[in-house]
């Protein structure tokens, strides 16, 4: 296994394994409920599954925190974690992130995605009417990088989000309206549930885009 990463974001202890990885060498590390999990999963899934939970597990012993239960999910697809903890998973083909934090009421997510190759016909579907507006101000060769930068960022204020709103939440319920080289994040939740208020980071790791969140209702 090889470790890319392991950081303190503002959010929390973020690790990063790199993928693929040999599938019996490291499910043998896993708890055996997690290993029998693993192998009900396609083989299309199940290498980055291991592989987040790997993240995942490193995260948390270098928080010190004691590992006795397999980490396999909740109801809603995010990871069930100790007492008293907080945290999140993302993984693309070359890459599963994690990261964990001290429960403070807060909710955290990660996420991440590959850079190559460009989709900017998804932008219609992630962006506002605000944030196209925004698009079609920059330079061709910037539109890509813009687009994927707010993707991978409201991907993970979902799972941040996730814990106090349990459901979908669509692209355009989350805008991020920039200032200088900073984000604001607006909500326009259908459901009227908040108010919230979320903190956002993002960085790249050669091909890939991380970003992370903290959301806390106010």
């Amino acid at each position: 296994m090889e470790i890319l990463f392991a950081t303190d974001l503002p959010f929390g202890r973020c690790v990063a394994v790199a993928l693929p990885i040999d599938e019996q060498e490291i499910a043998a590390t896993l708890h055996p409920e997690e290993q029998a999990f693993a192998q009900t999963l396609g083989a299309g899934r199940r290498g980055g599954w291991i592989g987040g939970r790997v993240a995942l597990r490193t995260a948390l012993q270098q928080l010190d925190v004691r590992l006795d239960a397999p980490l396999l999910a909740t109801p809603r697809g995010a990871p069930l974690l100790p007492d008293g903890i907080s945290g999140s998973v993302s993984h693309k083909r070359s890459i599963a992130v994690a990261l964990v934090a001290k429960a403070s009421g807060a909710g955290i997510g990660v996420d991440v995605e590959q850079v190559d190759p460009p989709r900017l016909s998804i932008a219609p579907r992630v962006l506002t009417e605000r944030e196209r507006a925004h698009l079609a101000t920059l330079h061709e060769e910037e539109r890509w990088r813009d687009v994927l930068t707010r993707f991978s960022i409201k991907e993970a204020i979902y799972k941040a989000l996730d814990p106090f709103v349990q459901r979908h939440v669509a692209f355009s319920e989350v805008e991020l309206a920039f200032s200088s080289d900073e984000m604001a994040v607006r909500f326009f939740l259908r459901e009227w549930e908040g108010p919230f208020e979320a903190a956002i980071h993002w960085f790249t790791h050669g091909e890939v885009i991380i970003s992370s969140a903290r959301v806390l209702k106010k």
